[in-house]
């Protein structure tokens, strides 16, 4: 709830990047005291189908996917041409299903 709260003021009192950037420490904090299904991942290894648990956020702020999105053709296609001249704000984390969930599941 802190990070909702956070982002809803980030225009007008908070710096997103500021904003975002905890958020990230926050996913690797949570991550390191095993109390996430969360994992970080790179760009180059989403498919789609991964639903992603954190925002992902622009240099320039632009905030290209909610979290709870699942990927699909369109949206993963989408992130890689934007990526390609305004880069991540840290690391794109994706809910961890475990060997259980097929990621190239479309749905």
């Amino acid at each position: 709830k802190s990070i909702e709260q956070l982002t809803h003021e980030c225009n007008r009192i908070y710096d997103f990047k500021v904003v975002a950037l905890f958020d990230q420490y926050f996913a690797n904090h949570l991550i390191k005291s095993r109390r996430s299904n969360e994992m970080p991942i790179r760009k180059v290894e989403l498919k789609e189908g991964m639903i992603i648990s954190r925002n992902i956020i622009t240099e320039s702020g632009v905030k290209l996917i909610a979290s709870g999105i699942r990927l699909s053709e369109e949206s993963l296609k989408k992130l890689i041409e934007i990526t390609e001249n305004d880069s991540i704000i840290g690391k794109i984390y994706i809910r961890d299903m475990g060997k259980q969930y097929d990621y190239s599941h479309k749905g």
